[in-house]
């Protein structure tokens, strides 16, 4: 059984989200880092991994880079001396 990659960051009002800092279901307001799809977030379940889920589409393939990419951004921003 091949192991699958679960998607752990979203974007909520274009912020990266961590899958543990949103609410579950459709409420969670968030979208795919690399497609723009409506995400669901999974994050209460007692069986499975917390994950974000695609609400309608296939989705794309998870963009660890860009999340990665985003919350350099992100740190950078807040950290940066102007």
């Amino acid at each position: 059984m091949a192991a699958t990659l679960k998607l752990l960051y979203g974007l909520r009002d274009g912020q990266l989200s961590h899958i543990a800092d949103v609410v579950n279901g459709l409420a969670c307001a968030c979208v795919c880092l690399g497609c723009n799809a409506r995400l669901v977030g999974r994050n209460q379940g007692k069986v499975k991994a917390t994950h974000f889920t695609y609400h309608q589409t296939p989705g794309c393939t998870p963009r660890i880079q860009t999340a990665l990419h985003l919350t350099a951004k992100e740190v950078f921003a807040h950290h940066s001396t102007s």
